[in-house]
């Protein structure tokens, strides 16, 4: 799967997952397999949430998680 499709995949699944706030809260991006998805969330929760369903997408071999939890 090449790094474009990887990233369309896991920012639509990310995207449908309303805990995680409206749509392109968090973005995506992909190099060589590598995801680096950037935002921010409620809760550590959902943090890990969106990196578990970042991995389970076919071709990613990692992900530099960049997502914040903000702390109000």
């Amino acid at each position: 799967m090449t790094d474009e499709k990887i990233t369309a995949a896991v920012q639509a699944r990310l995207d449908g997952l309303a805990d995680l706030g409206p749509p392109h809260s968090i973005t995506v991006q992909t190099r060589n397999h590598i995801v680096y998805p950037n935002g921010q969330v409620d809760t550590g929760l959902e943090k890990r949430m969106a990196e578990s369903v970042t991995m389970k997408i076919p071709g990613v071999t990692s992900s530099e998680n960049g997502i914040d939890v903000n702390h109000n």
